[in-house]
């Protein structure tokens, strides 16, 4: 049972550190490995997570040809 909500407590838990990275893959943004790298190495120091988080929503679109 604890080990059930060990695996379920660490998966919201990765969710929700790389949310910025979710958020810029499913609108199509132009910087997602920007973003994603900058998430995975310093989204641990909040500070970052916003900017990534801010930058997620600011950022243009993709231009497809």
């Amino acid at each position: 049972m604890i080990k059930v909500f060990l695996i379920t407590v660490t998966i919201i838990a990765l969710l929700i550190y790389f949310l910025p990275s979710v958020i810029v893959y499913n609108k199509n943004r132009r910087c997602f490995w920007l973003i994603f790298l900058l998430n995975l190495f310093l989204g641990w120091t909040i500070l970052v997570w916003f900017v990534c988080l801010i930058m997620a929503f600011t950022n243009k679109q993709r231009v497809r040809r």
